[in-house]
This record gives structure tokens, C-alpha cells and sequence, in this order.
């Protein structure tokens, strides 16, 4: 995590503390894109306690905590995705769970990259708790990613339009546009 995060407490190890001996692995992956979220702690902990109760449900073993804090999903370049991302090639994980489909993402090919590429080469299940998305269910696990994934890419390109529009209106009205 960013020096600047709050400091929240998981129940489980991070990611860092995962030993040459560790297989078998159950990644929680948790992303939060902008430092002020990071630093308020908001997100991660709704995130986490969803997850916490999934895991805690089913009897979950051998989890880590995979946090990006202050990370855009626009792209792929996030330490501890990367870091999960190299552990899942090694054949070392055999469950993803995160909170949302748009955690893994906030574009179509970033997430149907990780989902149809990374998982299925791993061998690797997934499981999002909040979209109900189980790579164990394949009946319906196809179409729900194709879905959800377009979904995620419309809302961040939602919000980047309200945030332009508002600063412009800002700027037209004569106070300082904001950041960006």
C-alpha cells in the first residue's frame, strides 16, 4: 500500500508475506483509483467486509490480501496486481476474489483480458461478490462478463464526462476548474 493509505486492518496476510512455500493461493484483490479514497479508507474497507463474509461463508484457506490503493483501472500497471498476475502464471493461485468485476478494471479489454486470458491459462477460478460472477458457473459466467465488463467501461467514462462538465461550467463561471 501507498505511505499515504489509512491503514486498515485485514484479518488476512498481504501479499508480501507470501513465501516461496505458499501454493494454492486465494488472492483478494481490492482497488480503490484515487488517493483520497486511499486515504479515507473508503472503498477498500466496504470492499474488504463483503469479501471477509464470502470467504468466511464458505471456509475459504490460504488467503492473501492483494491491495492496489490509489490506482486507476484504466490500465494494468498496479503493483499488487502485477504481483498477483505473475504469481497466477506461476500456476501458485487457485481463486481470484474481489469485490467487483470494474475492481479487476474499468475497461472491456483489461477485464476480459484477466478473466478469459490470465484465469483460464492458470487455471484459475474467479469469483466477484457483488456481481454474483463465479467462473464455476459457466452457463452463465460468460455472458455476465461481457455484460458487466461493457457496464464498467461506460460508467468510468460517465464519470470522467460529469467531471470535465463541471469543471468547465467552474471555469465559465470564474473560480479555479479544480484539479486535472
Amino acid at each position: 500500500m501507498k505511505e499515504k493509505s489509512k491503514k486498515i486492518e485485514f484479518d488476512y496476510p498481504s501479499y508480501d508475506k507470501i513465501t516461496d512455500d505458499d501454493s494454492e493461493i486465494t488472492a483478494v484483490y481490492l482497488r480503490v483509483s484515487t488517493d483520497s479514497q486511499a486515504q479515507e479508507g473508503y472503498g477498500l474497507d466496504v470492499q474488504y467486509n463483503a469479501i471477509k463474509r464470502y470467504v468466511e461463508a464458505y471456509e475459504i484457506k490460504n488467503v492473501f490480501i492483494f491491495v492496489d490503493d490509489g490506482y486507476t483501472g484504466m490500465n494494468e500497471v498496479r503493483p499488487a496486481f502485477s504481483r498477483m498476475s505473475e504469481l497466477m502464471s506461476e500456476g501458485r493461485v487457485k481463486l481470484v476474489i474481489t469485490y467487483s468485476l470494474d475492481r479487476i478494471g474499468r475497461t472491456q479489454m483489461i477485464i476480459l483480458k484477466f478473466l478469459k486470458e490470465q484465469c483460464e491459462k492458470a487455471k484459475c477460478d474467479f469469483y466477484a461478490v457483488k456481481d454474483n460472477v463465479d467462473s464455476r458457473s459457466r452457463q452463465t459466467y460468460g455472458i455476465l462478463i461481457s455484460i458487466l465488463s461493457i457496464f464498467a467501461e461506460f460508467d468510468h467514462d460517465a464519470i470522467i464526462s460529469k467531471l470535465t462538465s463541471g469543471r468547465v461550467q467552474r471555469a465559465k463561471d470564474g473560480f479555479w476548474k479544480g484539479g486535472g
